[in-house]
């Protein structure tokens, strides 16, 4: 019985360590544009900009994932780096949709949005490279640097998500803990019920 309990308490040790792997994430979106900066008009510019979050505080409702980023930045060209003025918001809207972006959490605008076949299982949890054409934002969005607005996207827009730490799939030393505990507990389910058997008086 005592094995039986050791056993259990193994398989359910196994299964929380594969579902414990939160991890930092950094989603960067690069590409050239036209546009204005602090009332300043740029044009051919490299733009970057992304945020930094958690994967466990992901939210996904259907084929939309959203995460609220802890920190943000922008750069323009080889200029200095700044940071939004309201946080940012991560999201992935897959489906029959297949984009996914960055969006102003007090404005609700949109920043630069990518379309690619590869969002439509996407939820933000997971490290990611690909390109596709973008959408420049509805307005103009306030940094610490002053007002920023994008005019039209020059080129394919590059999105890059970069997990950090520990990946959120399940690494193999995790995997052979599961299967380890899973065989002790049949092992001692069998025992059992072997010695309930040569126990019974016929």
């Amino acid at each position: 019985m005592r094995r039986l309990s050791l056993s259990c308490l193994a398989l359910l040790a196994s299964a929380f360590a594969l579902t414990a792997h939160a991890s930092s994430i950094t989603i960067t979106e690069t590409f050239t544009a036209d546009g204005s900066f602090n009332g300043t008009a740029f044009t051919d510019q490299t733009v970057t900009f992304g945020g930094t979050g958690n994967t466990s505080s992901v939210s996904v409702a259907g084929d939309f994932a959203e995460l609220l980023t802890t920190s943000n930045f922008l750069q323009i060209g080889s200029g200095p780096t700044y940071s939004f003025s309201s946080p940012l918001e991560a999201f992935a809207n897959g489906g029959t949709n297949d984009f996914a972006g960055f969006f102003d959490t007090t404005d609700l605008f949109d920043i630069a949005d990518i379309t690619n076949a590869a969002f439509s299982t996407y939820q933000l949890k997971t490290s990611l490279s690909v390109s596709g054409a973008g959408s420049p934002s509805a307005s103009p969005l306030s940094t610490t640097g002053g007002s920023f607005e994008i005019d039209t996207i020059d080129s394919n827009v590059t999105y890059t998500a970069v997990v950090a730490g520990s990946s959120p799939v399940p690494e193999p030393s995790s995997i052979l803990l599961l299967a380890t505990s899973a065989l002790g507990l049949f092992g001692a389910t069998r025992r059992r019920i072997e010695l309930g058997c040569t126990n019974q008086s016929f």
